[in-house]
C-alpha cells in the first residue's frame, strides 16, 4: 500500500497520515465483511432460507384443510409451532405444535363451518363452540361444550336453528336425551294417549 497521498508527496505529516488512514480502512473493511457475513448468516437462518440457492423453505401445516397454504407464524425444523395463522381451503389462527393444531384456536371450515376453542394434536379436543356454515343442511345450528378427539363427548349445549334446544350428555357424537321440543311432544302424546284411555273406560 503506498504510503503518499496524491499531490502531496514530500509532507511528512500526510504521509503518516495517509499511512494511519490506509490501515484504519483495511481493518474496518475486514470488521465490516465479517460483520456482514455473521448477519447475513442469522438472517438467513431467522427467515429459514436455504444458505445455497436462496429458496425460503414453507412451513408445514397438516391439516388438509388447511395445506397447502398462505402461512405465518412460528416455525420449527419446518413444521408451524407456536402461534401462527393459515389460508387454504379453510382458514386457523391459533397455537400450532409440530406442524398440527394444538392449544387454542380458531378454525373456518371450506364449507363455511366455524369451531372456536380447543385443540390437541389436531383435533377438536376440550372445550369449545362450534356453528354450523350457510353451505350445510344445519345451517344456523350450534353446539356448545365439550370435544375428544373430533367429536362431542360430556357436557354439552346444541342449540337448533328453529329455537329447539338440547343441553345435556353427549357420547361418541350422539346426544343421550331427547330435546327441549321432543320431551314437550313427548310429554303431550302421552298426555293425549292417557286422554284417550280415559275416555274409552267412560
Amino acid at each position: 500500500m503506498s504510503a503518499t497521498l496524491r499531490g502531496s508527496p514530500n509532507n511528512p505529516r500526510l504521509l503518516i497520515l495517509g499511512f494511519a488512514w490506509g490501515n484504519l480502512t483495511e481493518k474496518l473493511n475486514m470488521k465490516l465483511e465479517k460483520n456482514l457475513f455473521v448477519a447475513a448468516a442469522v438472517v438467513l437462518q431467522l427467515s429459514g432460507c436455504a444458505l445455497f440457492g436462496g429458496a425460503q423453505q414453507t412451513c408445514k401445516v397438516v391439516d388438509p384443510d388447511l395445506a397447502p397454504g398462505v402461512y405465518s407464524g412460528g416455525c420449527e425444523d419446518g413444521l408451524a409451532d407456536g402461534y401462527g395463522e393459515v389460508v387454504g381451503a379453510g382458514s386457523y389462527r391459533g397455537d400450532f405444535r409440530a406442524g398440527r393444531k394444538h392449544g387454542k384456536g380458531i378454525k373456518t371450515m371450506p364449507n363455511g363451518d366455524r369451531y372456536a376453542g380447543d385443540f390437541s394434536d389436531d383435533y377438536r379436543h376440550g372445550k369449545g363452540v362450534y356453528v354450523w356454515g350457510d353451505k350445510t343442511s344445519w345451517a344456523g345450528d350450534s353446539y356448545e361444550g365439550e370435544y375428544r378427539r373430533d367429536l362431542r363427548q360430556g357436557w354439552g349445549v346444541y342449540q337448533w336453528g328453529n329455537g329447539d334446544r338440547y343441553e345435556g350428555w353427549w357420547q361418541d357424537d350422539l346426544r343421550m336425551w331427547m330435546s327441549v321440543m321432543e320431551v314437550r311432544r313427548a310429554l303431550a302424546a302421552k298426555a293425549g294417549k292417557a286422554q284417550v284411555e280415559k275416555d274409552q273406560k267412560q
